[in-house]
């Protein structure tokens, strides 16, 4: 019996047979062992072997290279405020994480000064940002949100209130 042979038989992958066994080759403490597993163990190992190596050398299925993506697209809400009246609207925006952009070029000035006051509440108990993008226009954005400024670095938001 040749090396391949015998392993095979010690693995389970092939029978042995009785005139393979050559009793004059061994002594007593040789002996070979013979498999304790059924026929039927043997023939379903060598057939799961067999689906395995077929697994194996199956081909590649394309996939396809965008995949699609699990969450809605990202919402901003524009304000132009137009009277404290459109703070309810900013905030109820700010309560469902939507960054909110607030245009107060139209407002004057005590009414502009009440709508930021409200909105710096908002980011406090919200624990969110304020960004002022020009004069009288501020971003509202929610904890989470990342705002990349012209130098592709993140803004910590720190530098609204940072203003004398």
């Amino acid at each position: 019996m040749g090396s391949l042979r015998k392993t095979g038989v010690w693995l389970g992958l092939a029978e042995d047979s009785e005139e393979d066994l050559d009793e004059d080759d061994y002594t007593a403490d040789e002996l070979p062992v013979r498999s304790r597993r059924h026929p039927a163990v043997r023939a379903a190992a060598a057939r799961a072997a067999a689906e395995r190596a077929a697994a194996e050398r199956r081909l590649p299925v394309p996939v396809d290279s965008a995949p699609e993506p699990e969450t809605e697209p990202m919402q901003i809400a524009t304000i132009h405020a137009r009277g404290f009246r459109d703070a309810r609207i900013i905030g109820e925006y700010f309560r469902q994480d939507v960054p909110v952009i607030i245009d107060l070029s139209g407002l004057d000035d005590p009414d502009a000064r009440r709508i930021v006051d409200f909105a710096a509440g908002l980011i406090f108990g919200r624990r969110g940002n304020i960004h002022r993008l020009t004069r009288g226009v501020f971003l509202l954005s929610p904890l989470g949100t990342a705002i990349l400024t012209g130098e592709g670095q993140k803004s910590s938001g720190g530098d609204f209130f940072d203003q004398a």
